[in-house]
């Protein structure tokens, strides 16, 4: 019998847009604007964890440093990773 593949939960369609919206900010060097789409995105769906990656490079980049280090810790629910796109920086 083959092995079951582990089931990855979708990511909420409105968490996603946000979070390609804050892609395409960061791309611009617009950092606030980013930090406002996915403090968004991680209210609306805060298991997703590109989004909080997401959020704490902006953070870094905006020198807030006590709240990307906020950003990156471990969340209480679990965080899964899905098929929406990370930043690259």
């Amino acid at each position: 019998m083959p092995a079951a593949k582990p089931q990855v939960a979708a990511v909420r369609p409105e968490a996603a847009h946000h979070n390609e919206r804050a892609v395409a900010l960061m791309g611009m060097g617009r950092y606030d604007d980013a930090v406002s789409a996915l403090t968004i995105a991680v209210r609306i769906d805060p298991t997703v964890a590109v989004a909080h990656s997401n959020l704490a490079t902006c953070l870094y980049a905006l020198r807030r440093l006590s709240e990307a280090r906020v950003a990156y810790r471990p969340r209480p629910a679990p965080i899964r990773f899905s098929s929406i796109r990370a930043c690259r920086h």
